[in-house]
């Protein structure tokens, strides 16, 4: 074998060895989105216990139950609009009559792309919904609160 074939030998695995490089980047990228998307939904329920025990006993069903109402709230909110206006590619010149597709997340389908941002930002965005609860706890009807 010449020269020049050793090379092109050489630049092949290159190619293939890049490839596996960026798949296992990219699967490490979704795996930590993943990682800390489960890490800020736990954090939902370290809020819950907290607002329990800083309330009293008669109203512990309540904030319970305003908890696990802001993530299906927060959830059905942040698959219609909020991702919409935040997530990838979004712009506020896209969002009425524009380019931007999010809305809904295209009909109802999440994207293989666009799913671990749509989880990720949606923990957070539920998460702050349950850190606002606490601080209204005792002091809102749950009519109210909605």
């Amino acid at each position: 074998m010449d020269l020049e074939g050793k090379i092109v030998n050489i630049t092949a695995d290159l190619d293939e060895i890049n490839s596996s490089v960026i798949d296992a980047q990219d699967a490490l990228q979704l795996f930590w989105l993943l990682l800390s998307a489960q890490i800020v939904f736990f954090m939902q329920a370290g809020f819950a216990m907290l607002e329990v025990g800083l309330v009293g006993h008669k109203n512990a069903k309540s904030i319970l139950f305003k908890n696990t109402l802001d993530m299906c709230v927060g959830t059905v909110t942040w698959w219609l609009w909020g991702f919409g206006l935040a997530g990838p590619g979004a712009s506020c010149q896209g969002c009425w009559g524009g380019g931007n597709n999010n809305f809904g997340i295209s009909g109802g389908e999440i994207a293989y792309e666009n799913g671990m941002p749509f989880l990720h930002s949606l923990a957070f965005a539920a998460t702050t919904c349950t850190i606002m609860s606490g601080g209204v706890a005792e002091r809102m009807k749950l009519s109210s609160y909605l």
